[in-house]
């Protein structure tokens, strides 16, 4: 059984008077700029002076404040479901279809030629990346076969042509790779075929597959990353190595909390960037932000709001707040791999003693958090999950509930997690991991026993496929960087050994 956190709003905008900019969206407005021939007025026509300089630099820059956020740009990985990292992958990595939103100027561009077909109402063809994407075979609303043909002009920021290669790039890491997100859609993929100097790939589906529009989003650099044979969860641990958006990452300083973004001057798009640089910067509170907003040391403030956040920031002259559903929520997961939670019966008298609402507002700070219904278990004594043997002759141990070391909520949930089975009499810790350790080696290995971590609500037919069924490959289990305090003592043993270890087939049933 899986017990879902909180399906609450996520993301709230605060935008300053006069600078357009509007929150979660891809392309930032224009920020205040100062022409150069103007600083050379002040100076009496000759160069401007360094103190001119800096600030007509400061003039081109917009700087948004965030909430905390881990090094890793992968958007891929479950790690990666964050607003700082989704926000960094729009303006950086190109997508096959794009939230309507997003479009430029020129407004949406939905796909209408025959045998095309748009996707779902939310989502467009990227005509700056794509000429057309074509249904070659079967019904346009569940194709089997779909060719994308990409724009000639598509390149990366090193000059490098994007080609069909960063489609068999995608795929192949999204079926290979352990702890990916989403990859139901890819494992539905049979064949990738690239023709035409690389700017002609033809899909073909196992079967009619309808949601294959939300495929190929956020395409990485093949050239870089496979030929250096980089590991898929860590590879972009503070940077990313080439952009195919209007921006691109100039500098990730986790420890300093700040991303510095670019303009990626190779762009071919129809809407550049208007804003020479890009500056995300954490904040530590909703009243922190208000001052900065107040300076103008932000332009735009991105938060996962608290209980008091739209009173703090709506009191701040010239600012405009709102709420953005992101469509994610923090779960906790049942690893099937552990011989302490194989059998349903014991994972439903598990879930049975857990409060969710109870513990999205502690994870939260709000009272008014939206939890799911609690569904219907069957009743049991959770305690027994510990006082006997698990499968297999497996000693027990106490219930090893997981979260990512540098995910502040998934480490706060946990913890709360433990507090109820404790209260309740189960023999429960809390192991931090590494995402990659975690994702890896120990939810594969079965050496722990649930994990919670982000994922996207379910609202449509992929969502529960990658939630709920076991994926079709077999993806890699590696050696952890480093043993676990808690932990047996025997650890993975080789990098090349392979397990039926889908994110779907730890999320329990």
């Amino acid at each position: 059984m899986r017990t879902r956190r909180n399906r609450r709003r996520l993301c709230a905008a605060v935008v300053a008077a006069g600078v357009v900019v509007s929150g979660c969206q891809a392309h930032p407005g224009d920020a205040p700029t100062v022409d150069d021939r103007q600083l050379g007025e002040r100076d009496g026509g000759e160069n401007p002076s360094p103190h001119d300089a800096a600030t007509a630099e400061a003039a081109r820059t917009v700087t948004v404040g965030v909430d905390s956020f881990a090094g890793n740009l992968n958007p891929h990985v479950i790690g990666g479901v964050s607003p700082v990292t989704a926000e960094v992958a729009s303006l950086t990595l190109p997508s096959a279809f794009i939230p309507r939103q997003a479009t430029g100027a020129g407004g949406p561009q939905p796909v209408t030629a025959a045998g095309e077909e748009a996707g779902d109402v939310d989502r467009v063809l990227n005509r700056d990346l794509l000429t057309s994407a074509t249904v070659t075979a079967g019904d346009a609303a569940a194709p089997t076969a779909v060719r994308y043909e990409i724009t000639p002009q598509a390149q990366w920021s090193d000059g490098t042509p994007i080609t069909g290669s960063d489609f068999q790039y995608l795929r192949d890491m999204m079926v290979s790779s352990p702890g990916v997100a989403d990859p139901s859609g890819y494992e539905r993929i049979d064949s990738v075929e690239v023709s035409g100097g690389g700017r002609t790939v033809d899909v073909t589906f196992r079967g009619p597959y309808a949601g294959w529009h939300s495929l190929f989003r956020d395409l990485l650099p093949s050239h870089i990353y496979r030929s250096e044979a980089k590991d898929f969860q860590t590879m972009m641990d503070g940077a990313v190595a080439a952009s195919g958006g209007p921006f691109q990452v100039h500098s990730v300083d986790a420890g300093r909390g700040v991303i510095e973004l670019t303009r990626n001057d190779r762009y071919w798009g129809s809407t550049p960037a208007a804003t020479d640089k890009l500056a995300l910067t954490t904040v530590p509170s909703a009243a922190t932000g208000a001052q900065m907003l107040r300076t103008g040391q932000i332009q735009m403030y991105l938060t996962r709001p608290g209980q008091t956040t739209g009173r703090t920031l709506a009191q701040v002259p010239g600012v405009r707040t709102g709420e953005v559903d992101r469509r994610v929520m923090l779960g906790l997961f049942f690893n099937q791999g552990s011989p302490l939670v194989a059998d349903r019966d014991r994972r439903a008298a598990l879930a049975s003693v857990l409060d969710p609402a109870l513990i999205a507002q502690i994870t939260t700070g709000r009272e008014d958090v939206t939890v799911p219904s609690r569904p219907e278990v069957p009743s049991g004594d959770p305690a027994a999950v510990t006082a006997e043997p698990g499968a297999q002759g497996a000693p027990a141990r106490p219930l090893r509930i997981a979260a990512a070391t540098d995910d502040t909520s998934a480490v706060i949930a946990a913890r709360t997690v433990v507090d109820e089975f404790t209260t309740a009499g189960v023999d429960a810790t809390v192991v931090t991991v590494a995402p990659a350790d975690l994702y890896g080696s120990y939810l594969p290995e079965g050496e722990v026993d649930a994990v919670v971590a982000w994922q996207t609500t379910d609202d449509t037919a992929r969502d529960y496929a990658d939630h709920y069924t076991c994926g079709r490959s077999a993806r890699a289990v590696t050696t952890p960087s480093r043993p676990v305090p808690g932990l047996t003592a025997e650890t993975p043993t080789a990098t090349s050994t392979t397990a039926p270890a889908a994110p779907g087939a730890t999320s329990g049933t």
